[in-house]
């Protein structure tokens, strides 16, 4: 796993301008949430990872959510309490009465190569979606919301071909997890329309270091996947967020693309076939 470059540069001040339209801060010479600390990134080269650490990834609005969702149930929490730290805003504000069932528990949407290198066991669970459009299209709706953006689909969709969206390309986000051979980094493809069971059952299996075929007589294993299958099929956050966005982007006329960023994102998704 690479370690965080130090010759990153962060600039403290948030900016909304002609070339990147939203509300931003640049670190790295990628233009990041407000919220995201800058000394927080910075200084991750001196943040220190312990043995049973779990960190949600994804690039944003790509599915991790679901990856907590699942945790929360896991552990007996409330699926609704969000209990992940954002590493890039809170890191290193971590102390030991935050542990749930004796773990930390992470989420990021940074780069891999932005991360800390480690020796300790630290499980790294990164999800990506099959299909970009609804994952962006979700983004899209965000940025409209919390950022001040106040262009229009077509000028969001020519930022996202152009790289200048929050943590810069989608592609190099994905190409910096991707690959990574790391055992300890664990990466999945998400169907936003359906649960994967099969997924639930090795993302268990991997933070409890059991067989979730296997358990005998270890039911509660067994309850654990169950219930967060049950839950995530009838209440999946990323079918909510769908249903929503279906509303708003039929108000908002997003079939209107121009055909220049219909080929963009047609050459981007050919781009990003090769992971599959």
């Amino acid at each position: 796993m690479n370690v965080c470059d130090r010759s990153f540069k962060i600039d403290y001040a948030t900016y909304n301008t002609k070339d990147i339209p939203y509300d931003h801060t640049i670190i790295n010479d990628k233009p990041c949430p407000s919220f995201v600390n800058p000394d927080v990134v910075y200084n991750l080269h001196n943040f220190r990872f312990e043995d049973g650490d779990i960190v949600t990834a994804s690039y944003q609005k790509s599915g991790s959510i679901i990856l907590r969702v699942m945790l929360h149930i896991f552990f007996g929490l409330d699926p609704y309490q969000d209990r992940f730290h954002f590493l890039e805003a809170d890191g290193n504000n971590v102390g030991e009465k935050s542990k749930v069932g004796g773990r930390r528990l992470f989420r990021t949407h940074l780069p891999l190569n932005w991360l800390p290198k480690t020796d300790k066991k630290v499980l790294f669970l990164f999800v990506y979606p099959r299909e970009i459009t609804f994952p962006l299209s979700l983004y899209a709706s965000a940025a409209f919301k919390y950022t001040n953006f106040k262009e229009d689909w077509n000028t969001f969709y020519r930022l996202w071909i152009e790289d200048k969206l929050f943590y810069g390309s989608f592609y190099e986000h994905l190409q910096s997890w991707m690959e990574d051979k790391s055992d300890n980094v664990h990466k999945w493809p998400l169907d936003v329309d359906k649960i994967d069971v099969n997924l639930i059952k090795e993302v268990y299996s991997l933070i409890f270091e059991t067989s979730v075929d296997t358990c005998g007589e270890n039911t509660c294993t067994e309850d654990a996947v169950k219930k967060a299958t049950a839950f995530l099929q009838k209440e999946n956050p990323m079918i909510v967020w769908k249903t929503e966005l279906e509303k708003k982007l039929l108000e908002q006329g997003l079939d209107g693309l121009d055909e220049t960023h219909q080929e963009g994102i047609k050459q981007k998704r050919q781009k990003y076939r090769q992971y599959f």
